[in-house]
């Protein structure tokens, strides 16, 4: 048990590729002490016993793969309820942690049995693994099957805010400590999940427009409802007094209906600004998780920049399966083995998982081989240091899937990415220009977060114009509103909602990259003048002191002005 408990800490199978090479590193161990290979054991003259250990240790694989299998074929038929798929989650989650555990497992004791580089031998049982492998990634995809359904369930429900930001997380961090040991696991997780930020998002909208409609639709009925026909026999002074009362009617039950609407549309937008605000919380974790690089366009030719590299101490890493591209680091983390491998396993599209709080100084320059400024076409090559790494199978794989398109900088965690890349840039000076400050890796997981944002951005245009419309549609009738109880309800319900509109913009503005700013700038600044006209129409002025109703919009007015925010304005647009 304690060896197992060992065995789970581990966070990538390189430790098991270094001990199937050499024989000192798995001696840790009772058995590589005192395996076929030891003096003792060859002084007695005994058969090898590594063909039954080997089927030994195969049968916790065995029965696990099984139980994969029956968890694929037993799937329900149909769609599950929403009380049910929670089960099914559940389950999904228990088998692919054990497949994950009992995956590590047998690499590393595979491994210790492995040492003299049989490498016939060792590429049979990685090759046994390959149905495993695909079993494996069948199960995961299953999971992100339910997982997608319980989100679209959940988004039906009249309180969806309750408990969705920290079960997403919750899926989320478990997700990351599973895909890692399952083949294109990171980069599907990465596509999955800001698939779902983005549902969530899109779905805010709809839950807007569908509840406005619901909630004015009374107001028009009350409008056009019929309070009685007029008697032909009743004289002309009856009649007057029955009109008057059936007007009389018909204004109290309006002011009864607006009273009602009024909190309807207050608890709808609450209700928005909860799923808004949790949503985009979830987005911005997502973001930080996965965008830990940065793109750059190369302005010289390569002959220039190479010159520029090796003037700044930089020393080419050569792996496998890297084709098309180049990969750099600084010379002060050639001796930490470490890093490098933490920074070639994060092009895979993730953080590494292997220590998340020490955030250690250094970057790999990914540069594409022919570059736009080259007029030759011979390809001048590096003369400066340069050294093998050789990483596990799984990010040789990512490797050779990645695309670059000029430079692309790569940190292991993006909490230290501004730092570096400032740091790089300041080494560089104008050979390379900044496209892009923060970005993933994985070509595909980078597109799935800009459909996100761009998601993002339109559910501001969408809360945008559902303000603009309730705003319309409970003015329909002045004589309404000029009554004192119901006029301040209904500025303080407009008020509320543009308090959301105040807060989602702000937190809009971190999640935004600096191509989607240019539309943000003039929605920003549209969105504070539809509120200025507000206040002035509407709202009481302040006899001396700044009212209650300022602090809200006077901040946000402050941050929208702020010259990184307005610098795309025109100089009508601004004065």
């Amino acid at each position: 048990a304690t060896e197992h408990d060992d065995v789970v800490c581990r966070t990538s199978s390189s430790a098991s590729s270094e001990s199937s090479s050499n024989p000192q590193v798995a001696r840790g161990s009772s058995l590589s002490e005192h395996g076929e290979w030891s003096s003792q054991f060859i002084l007695m003259g005994l058969p090898s016993f590594r063909p039954t250990y080997l089927f030994i240790v195969r049968i916790q694989l065995d029965v696990i793969h099984e139980c994969l299998k029956l968890r694929k074929d037993q799937r329900p038929i149909g769609d599950p309820s929403f009380l049910s798929i929670r089960q099914l989650i559940r389950e999904c989650k228990e088998v692919l942690k054990g497949a994950t555990l009992v995956k590590q497992y047998y690499h590393y004791m595979v491994a210790a049995v492995m040492w003299d580089e049989e490498l016939e031998a060792e590429s049979k049982f990685e090759a046994d693994l390959t149905e495993f492998d695909e079993d494996m990634k069948s199960m995961l995809d299953v999971y992100f099957g339910y997982l997608q359904s319980w989100i679209h369930m959940l988004q039906a429900l009249p309180e969806a805010s309750l408990g969705m930001k920290s079960a997403l997380e919750e899926e989320w961090t478990y997700t990351k400590s599973i895909c890692a040991y399952v083949i294109g696991g990171e980069a599907e997780a990465g596509k999955k999940f800001s698939s779902l930020a983005s549902s969530l998002l899109s779905s805010i909208g709809d839950f807007l427009e569908n509840g406005i409609d619901d909630n004015t639709r009374s107001l028009y009925d009350v409008e056009n409802a019929d309070y009685g026909t007029e008697d032909e026999n009743d004289s002309d002074d009856e009649s007057d007094n029955i009109e008057d009362r059936k007007n009389m009617k018909k204004i109290v039950e309006m002011k009864q209906n607006v009273q009602g609407i009024l909190r309807n549309f207050k608890n709808l937008f609450n209700e928005a600004r909860e799923r808004a605000s949790k949503a985009l919380g979830f987005a911005k974790l997502l973001r930080k998780d996965l965008e830990i690089a940065a793109d750059f366009n190369i302005t010289v030719a390569t002959a220039e920049l190479f010159a520029r590299l090796i003037e700044t101490h930089h020393v080419q890493v050569k792996v496998q399966l890297s084709a098309g591209y180049m990969m750099f680091i600084p010379e002060n983390i050639v001796s930490n083995k470490q890093l490098i491998l933490q920074l070639l396993n994060v092009t895979s599209g993730r953080e590494d998982p292997a220590d998340l709080t020490t955030k250690v100084d250094g970057y790999l320059l990914m540069i594409r081989c022919d570059s736009v400024m080259d007029t030759h076409r011979v390809q001048p090559k590096w003369s400066g240091r340069v050294i093998n790494v050789e990483p596990t199978a799984e990010t040789a794989i990512a490797l050779s899937h990645i695309e670059v398109m000029s430079l692309l900088f790569v940190v292991t965690h993006s909490g230290i990415l501004a730092q570096q890349r400032k740091y790089f840039e300041a080494l560089m000076g104008r050979k390379v220009r900044l496209v892009n400050e923060q970005t993933s890796c994985h070509q595909s997981i980078a597109e799935s977060l800009s459909e996100l944002k761009t998601n993002a951005v339109d559910l501001m245009v969408k809360i945008s114009q559902a303000i603009q419309q309730v705003n319309e549609k409970l003015n329909l009738n002045n004589i309404i509103l000029n009554e004192d109880s119901i006029l301040k309800l209904y500025r303080e319900t407009m008020l509320k909602i543009y308090d959301f509109g105040f807060e989602y913009q702000r937190e809009l503005m971190r999640l935004v990259s600096r191509d989607q700013r240019e539309k943000m700038c003039h929605m920003t600044v549209s969105f504070a003048k539809n509120w200025m006209s507000f206040v002035i129409d509407k709202c009481e002025r302040g006899r001396g002191t700044r009212p209650r109703w300022a602090t809200q919009g006077l901040e946000f007015i402050t941050i929208a002005c702020e010259p990184k925010n307005i610098v795309y304005l025109t100089d009508e647009e601004f004065q």
